[in-house]
């Protein structure tokens, strides 16, 4: 687990150091995961501990010394609101990036959001 944790940090850090914050205050996750329906119990673990390991980040002063902010969104497993979280995650939400942590069937509509926003996934 400790080895997850040194990569899952070492993978956000990249990718928000290479991401402009703008004028947002904080850097801004998106998360899509199957934290209900049938794979929950599989998946949603996932998110949880990416939530708790954004909550030990920003007590030690986030990245580049801006926060870190996650927006957790539920797709139940279905392809079709994995699609519908990113659309929103990436116009409503602003997203730097997208990290899914749901089904493989919610993965082709995921990449496919992120290619078209030139966000990382």
């Amino acid at each position: 687990m400790k080895s997850f944790n040194v990569a899952l940090a070492a993978s956000i850090s990249l990718a928000m150091a290479s991401i402009s914050a703008g004028a947002q205050d904080a850097y801004v996750i998106g998360i899509n995961s199957a934290l209900t329906g049938p794979g929950a119990s599989t998946v949603a673990g996932a998110a949880e501990g990416l939530k708790l390991y954004i909550e030990k980040l920003n007590k030690s002063g986030g990245i580049n010394g801006r926060q870190v902010k996650l927006v957790v969104q539920d797709d139940q497993g279905e392809p079709s609101k994995a699609a519908a979280n990113a659309k929103k995650l990436l116009t409503q939400d602003n997203v730097s990036l997208l990290i899914n942590t749901s089904l493989s069937s919610t993965f082709a509509p995921m990449i496919a959001e992120a290619q078209r926003a030139g966000v990382p996934l």
